[in-house]
């Protein structure tokens, strides 16, 4: 009895510091991104303000951050000098930097993660026009890092359809398959501890760049040989950096005005989820917590028998149900709901992302960019979008 008494503070411990800081990480997602403040830089080999305006098909990668500002953040081009001042954004993206940044930049760009900012580095394959270059040059203070190569799956080299697993993560745990990434070919990146993958591609192969083959981006030859990497190769990272957050994709395929209409989600959950995200929230935490709650639930039967089973039941069937209802997928509400199209694809049995590439498809998708509005795809039909949008 004595035993089992002096089990009571250790097993009340244990099942408090479990709960406590599993609760910690769930982060309740909003309605729309209102209030926030998205700064892009505007150098490199693409400018936003050079998209606004599209180009066939579309606005080649400017959709997305139009997206943005129907939801309700405010995107803005920002020149080197104004990046200098970053604190009045949440959320940077560098997007294809193809020269090394000035230090000074990036010392002011490190210190807005230090105090809570993110920011979003975009890469792509084999350096082509030197984006491995200004990629890396940034990154050295982090342990992410993008290499020399073509991520290449193994059912095709521009589809990883099934062949991409996602770790959870408060950017990927509401999405509902890998087709909302988009990723096609890109860089597989490089990381280390307390860098984490979030995204892998799953039987693939890293293709190295060839240097002798400027005429095609320095891509490889599409074939897997012996001295090349083989089996989950990483496409999209993360890390904390002092209060803040670093997210580094390897490929811009996902967000390309033309798969806009089905990464959409991801878009919106990239830029919520990485400036709202609790600093703690990562695999070795999540992992930490639970270990705590199991040890406590083991107190809870050591002390009281199989008598007591229903207490930890109880508690475990609570915090899965909660886990669950805070990661649910979410309706974003547009505050400029005029300029959105739902695409109901739900009772197509034959479409997927591939589908995209069909002149039909993408002649559609034209079409809508060029009189103004964003074309979403609706993977299943949803009635609580219909009050949320004027054309469906």
């Amino acid at each position: 009895i004595t035993s089992r008494r002096a089990v009571i503070p250790v097993t009340i411990t244990l099942l408090a510091g479990g709960i406590i800081l599993l609760l910690s990480l769930f982060t309740f997602p909003r309605e729309n991104l209102a209030g926030m403040r998205i700064g892009v830089r505007a150098r490199g080999d693409w400018s936003y303000g050079m998209t606004q305006a599209g180009s066939d098909p579309g606005p080649r990668i400017g959709a997305w951050l139009r997206l943005y500002e129907i939801f309700g953040a405010q995107v803005d081009d920002l020149t080197d000098s104004q990046l200098m001042n970053p604190e009045n954004y949440d959320l940077i993206f560098l997007i294809h930097p193809t020269e090394p940044l000035p230090i000074p930049l990036v010392n002011s760009l490190y210190h807005f993660m230090d105090a809570g900012g993110g920011i979003i580095v975009v890469g792509d394959h084999t350096n082509v026009r030197n984006i491995q270059v200004g990629v890396n040059s940034f990154l050295k203070r982090s342990h992410i890092r993008l290499r020399f190569d073509s991520a290449i799956s193994r059912g095709s080299h521009v589809q990883w359809l099934q062949h991409q697993r996602c770790y959870y993560s408060p950017l990927t745990r509401t999405l509902e398959n890998s087709i909302q990434f988009g990723i096609s070919v890109g860089a597989s990146l490089q990381t280390t501890f307390p860098a984490f993958t979030l995204v892998a591609g799953r039987y693939a192969f890293s293709d190295s760049g060839d240097t002798r083959a400027s005429d095609k981006a320095f891509l490889g030859n599409y074939q897997y040989e012996p001295s090349e990497r083989f089996g989950m190769i990483s496409l999209m990272a993360t890390e904390n950096i002092g209060q803040g957050h670093l997210l580094v994709i390897g490929d811009t395929s996902g967000l390309m005005s033309l798969n806009t209409p089905w990464t959409w989600r991801f878009n919106l959950e990239m830029a919520d989820r990485l400036v709202h995200t609790p600093l703690l929230d990562s695999p070795p935490t999540r992992l930490a917590g639970w270990i705590l709650l199991l040890a406590g639930t083991a107190g809870v039967l050591l002390f009281s028998g199989l008598a007591g089973l229903e207490w930890p039941l109880f508690l475990l069937t609570l915090m899965f149900a909660s886990a669950h209802w805070i990661t649910r997928p979410i309706s974003p509400v547009p505050v400029h709901r005029e300029k959105l199209v739902w695409l109901d694809m739900g009772h197509l049995e034959n479409w997927d992302i591939t589908s995209r590439f069909d002149w039909s498809a993408s002649a559609l998708i034209t079409h809508l960019y060029e009189n103004g509005t964003i074309p979403l795809a609706l993977d299943r039909f949803q009635p609580d979008m219909l009050s949320r949008v004027r054309t469906l």
